[in-house]
């Protein structure tokens, strides 16, 4: 891999992301792991040995405004697990010494959560943990991660929980391999150790995974009608991810506790109607007016009855209720600039329905048109925008164009997710191909 392009992959990913990278090695092996399933001839980046001070000195270049996230990825970088590198206190403490009040988000798999290290997170706030639990379970925990010591990472909730250290829960649902009483017991347990949230992703695997990784088409629908028979259990919210959205009504998945949502009154369930008489589009749109506003006056549905609160705030601030996500309003704003007579856009499977509803206007003036494209590449039960490739794009294109014959596009939209700065996509390959292709101009939107 060329040197230069992974140094400015990691500038961008500092710059635009406010994530510093640390490491791409893990000491476990999650057999859900996407980089244990991917096609051959991908184009992701393993970041080389970074010595501690390469690591410090990219310090400066973070924003302090923004929380600093650490173990997640925003371009090809396969991110790793931070506390497996063996300096991470030592980068901790540099943040901390050089922004005092930024929030750090961090992402593990638990495994380093001793007492010692939870004790010394404690002295770092603001800071929030994302904890890939998996289950609370040590044997099915070692079946899931080939984690030797599970029982760390579970006792470790614990930890977080009497030290005060705030952290998000996360469980990749996998109830055909566990099964669901696992699953409950997991999400039990992470609400009383104390997680703000807990999401819930659900399984996928690719056409190069093993067969006992493989599900019934039917699975995700079934976890996430088992989230929400159990979810009343709970005054946690649980997220499912990707929610499977097909309507952009800003209802509340869920309110964390003691934020001023909470403390507002705000329920799930509850729909916002508006935000400073400001009417949202969108769950996103939603959450967005809710955060960057100080002492939002909210009206909102409650059982067919409309109510007004306001909410003891400021500006920059999360408000504590919780949403699925479902249209970034700059993402829409993007395409809806872009439209012209004829405009087909390309969108993945689980981004049509949305898509559908929040273009319907334009869909019914025959504005555009929605292009389904499958991720034939990865294959299995892949069905995202970011694993898409310029390759599945052309051939969806070109499938729907046949079926639709009479009706030929002026312009193709595209979705940024599958491509790096450079317009490549995993694979490599320029998103102007489709232009030579297709023969027709295309737009990437989303950038």
């Amino acid at each position: 891999m060329n040197e230069g392009y992974v140094k400015s992959l990691i500038l961008r990913t500092i710059q635009e992301a406010n994530i510093l990278p640390v490491t791409s090695s893990c000491n476990l092996g999650c057999i859900f792991c996407s980089h244990r399933m991917n096609p051959p001839g991908i184009s992701v980046v393993r970041l080389p040995q970074r010595t501690t001070e390469e690591i410090i000195a990219t310090i400066d270049l973070l924003d302090p405004a923004r929380p600093v996230i650490i173990g997640e990825s925003a371009t090809p970088i396969i991110e790793g697990e931070p506390f497996a590198y063996p300096q991470f206190p030592d980068i901790l403490v540099a943040l901390r010494h050089k922004f005092p009040q930024t929030p750090i988000h961090i992402t593990t798999n638990g495994s380093y959560l001793d007492r010692r290290t939870v004790k010394f997170l404690a002295e770092l706030k603001p800071l929030l943990l994302y904890l890939s639990l998996n289950s609370a379970d040590p044997e099915q925990r070692r079946l899931l991660m080939r984690d030797a010591h599970a029982h760390r990472a579970i006792e470790g909730a614990a930890l977080l929980g009497a030290y005060n250290v705030e952290f998000h829960g996360s469980v990749v649902a996998m109830p055909h391999i566990t099964g669901w009483h696992d699953l409950q017991r997991t999400i039990e347990y992470l609400v009383v150790c104390g997680a703000q949230t807990v999401r819930l992703f659900l399984p996928g695997y690719t056409r190069y995974a093993p067969p006992n990784l493989h599900f019934k088409d039917g699975l995700w629908s079934e976890i996430r009608a088992f989230v929400d028979k159990i979810r009343c259990d709970f005054d946690t919210p649980l997220v499912v991810e990707p929610p499977l959205v097909d309507n952009l009504t800003p209802v509340i998945r869920g309110v964390i506790r003691e934020t001023p949502a909470a403390r507002a009154g705000l329920q799930a369930g509850d729909v916002i109607l508006s935000v400073d008489n400001e009417v949202p589009a969108s769950r996103v749109e939603a959450y967005r007016r809710l955060k960057n506003s100080t002492g939002p006056l909210v009206e909102y549905r409650r059982r067919g009855l409309h109510h007004r609160v306001r909410l003891d705030k400021t500006s920059g601030t999360a408000s504590g209720a919780v949403f699925d996500y479902d249209i970034d309003p700059v993402m829409l704003d993007d395409i809806r600039n872009s439209l012209d007579e004829n405009t087909l856009l390309a969108a993945s499977l689980l981004g049509i329905p949305v898509l559908r509803k929040a273009l319907e206007t334009e869909i019914y003036e025959d504005r555009v048109r929605l292009c389904p494209v499958p991720n034939r590449w990865f294959g299995g039960s892949i069905a995202c925008a970011g694993l898409l490739t310029v390759q599945d794009i052309l051939a969806a294109v070109r499938g729907y164009l046949t079926d639709k014959r009479g009706w030929q596009p002026k312009k193709l939209l595209v979705p940024a997710a599958p491509f790096d700065y450079r317009g490549r996509d995993l694979r490599g390959v320029s998103y102007l191909d489709l232009q030579q292709a297709c023969d027709l101009p295309v737009k990437v939107v989303g950038w």
